[in-house]
């Protein structure tokens, strides 16, 4: 049931007017703390520093370094949809001084430049590999880079590191703004979603946000009312107990879940947000 409510729908216009003259970090989209728009291109190529590194000799066999983005395009085997990341690193004693690498000191860690997550790694089964999976689901969409560090076990330890860069799509900025986490209503809920383009480079030509889904529980809903704004639109409706059959008994716990996706490829990253809240009786 659509809200028709004229005060509701004033406060959401001021909404869009502050939120679009909030913009500072890219033109025309509102800032966000998850996501990135303008980021630099990695690299093409990573030079170690020291050519014949004093500690172990580390290399990442589980990621390579992506190309450069070049003409929008970008093959889609460099590109990482997940938000759970293993990491994989062959670590191996130096080949100049012989001495071994201490196998407990083997870590991995990501990082989009704002967020850092670490672990330590443990042995796969085959000779001097270790592997860890990192939780990358709050990273900003763009380039990353992707870290195992080691050392030897000389008295005097030396440590090594080595990385690769690659681009990171976890799909499109979503915000449930309205029902709040464990919040209570009686008679209706009103929801309002912010859903937004998160591009990986400065000009990306697969943003689009496409295929919005969203649930009470086990039902699947309409859109509802759409708000235009730069790089995406809000969604703004008052969803009826009795229509989400979320009536007696006198209180009840309800998920709402948003899903949504960019249209970069036939097998997108789709994003995922959710909110439990609880309805109650009049």
């Amino acid at each position: 049931m659509m809200c028709k409510c004229t005060r509701k729908h004033a406060l959401l216009v001021l909404f869009v007017a502050l939120l679009m003259a909030s913009c500072t970090d890219v033109p025309g989209m509102p800032p966000t703390n998850i996501d990135a728009g303008q980021r630099p291109s990695p690299p093409g190529k990573y030079v170690d520093g020291s050519l014949l590194p004093s500690g172990p000799s580390l290399t990442i066999t589980s990621h390579s370094e992506a190309p450069l983005w070049e003409n929008g395009t970008l093959p889609i085997d460099s590109l990482l949809t997940v938000d759970n990341v293993e990491i994989t690193c062959l670590a191996q004693k130096n080949t100049n001084s012989g001495i071994a690498v201490a196998h407990e000191t083997v870590r991995v860690a990501a990082s989009d430049g704002v967020h850092t997550v670490e672990a330590a790694a443990s042995p796969t089964g085959d000779t001097d590999t270790f592997s860890a999976t990192l939780d990358i689901s709050a990273f900003r969409n763009g380039v990353i880079s992707l870290w195992c560090r080691a050392r030897d076990v000389a008295p005097e330890a030396e440590e090594s590191e080595a990385f690769v860069l690659t681009y990171l799509d976890l799909g499109p900025t979503i915000e449930i703004l309205s029902p709040t986490e464990n919040s209570t209503y009686s008679g209706f809920v009103p929801v309002l979603i912010s859903i937004r383009e998160s591009p990986i480079v400065a000009h990306d030509p697969f943003v689009d946000v496409d295929d919005v889904t969203m649930q009470f529980g086990n039902r699947t809903l309409y859109i509802g009312h759409r708000y235009e704004v730069e790089g995406g639109y809000l969604i703004d409706f008052s969803w009826a107990f009795e229509e989400g059959g979320l009536g007696p008994p006198p209180l009840r716990e309800t998920t709402i879940t948003v899903s949504a996706s960019m249209v970069r490829s036939l097998t997108p990253a789709v994003r995922t947000r959710s909110v439990t809240f609880f309805a109650a009786e009049d």
